[in-house]
């Protein structure tokens, strides 16, 4: 079976060559390209009509461009060839595309500059419109609970041994554990930090549902701390080149995951609560400035 466009071949890199180990595929280089541009195509021509900083404002733009520099840094960046040979590498990798990437670019108004940014966008719009299916579809996976389950599931699922051996060993297996961590926690994300999110209405169940997969996150990093035997057999041969013991690769690796991981859910539970108390302050204070502005007046 030939490798897929989105692999790279060769061993992977020793760390005297680090810096030259650049995972150029087409299989992702051109999508992260197409999709910066579609961006930035959408954003010049909502920025044309509606006026620089208007529709979408510069701290969204700049936002969405972040998180496309995260994910360029997971994926073409040496962080992906090293993580064949290092687990807690790897860690850093996933951490990359399901805590820091997704909220990003979520929180850059994709939706907008994406619509303006299409070729043909009202024959794509009118094509949308008629597939009520799918967009039904769409909708029930950004609801609470199964966008919520389906981020936990491809958490833990991916970190089971079998499954782990297998992504590294294969890389239309890995090319599907990467697209899966990608798509539900942009599904995750939209619903807890997207205005018009399905959590994100209901900020207390926005918390709690961060709460929860903080708890995850944090019980698969101790978990993965503190066992006393490595749980996978990919890196049982590789982490010597780079002065660790499987099991010390396994201990870092844990501790990526239970430190970093959890923060980046409490960080983003924390960014919904200011936002709750702010918009509550608003409301608490209109009956004041309509009353004020009414005794100006007379």
């Amino acid at each position: 079976m030939p490798a897929p466009l989105w692999a790279h071949t060769g061993a992977p890199p020793a760390p005297h060559d680090l810096w030259r180990s650049w995972a150029l595929a087409p299989g992702v280089v051109i999508p992260l390209f197409l999709t910066a541009w579609l961006y930035t195509r959408g954003l010049e021509a909502v920025w044309r009509r509606a006026g620089r900083g208007r529709g979408i404002r510069p701290a969204q733009a700049a936002s969405f461009a972040a998180g496309m520099l995260v994910l360029a840094v997971a994926m073409v960046s040496p962080v992906d060839r090293v993580a064949e040979s290092l687990f807690w590498v790897h860690m850093v990798q996933h951490l990359l595309l399901i805590a820091v990437a997704p909220p990003l670019l979520v929180l850059g108004a994709p939706q907008a500059a994406m619509a303006w940014g299409l070729p043909r966008r009202r024959v794509v719009a009118r094509w949308w419109h008629a597939r009520t299916g799918l967009r039904a579809a769409v909708a029930w996976l950004a609801r609470p609970w199964p966008a919520v389950a389906l981020h936990s599931v491809a958490l833990w699922a991916w970190h089971l041994p079998g499954a782990y051996d297998a992504a590294v060993a294969n890389p239309w297996v890995h090319a599907l554990e990467h697209t899966s961590f990608l798509g539900t926690a942009l599904l995750f994300w939209w619903a807890a930090l997207h205005p018009r999110g399905s959590l994100r209405r209901v900020p207390g169940l926005a918390m709690l549902a961060l709460f929860a997969l903080t708890m995850e996150g944090g019980a698969l990093g101790a978990l993965l701390t503190f066992s006393t035997a490595p749980w996978y057999a990919s890196h049982l041969a590789t982490t010597a080149a780079w002065g660790l013991s499987p099991l010390e690769d396994q201990e870092m690796a844990g501790l990526v995951m239970w430190i970093p991981g959890t923060l980046a859910y409490l960080a983003a539970a924390a960014w919904v609560f200011v936002g709750w108390m702010a918009r509550s302050g608003r409301r608490d204070r209109a009956p004041e400035l309509i009353a004020g502005e009414s005794a100006a007046g007379v």
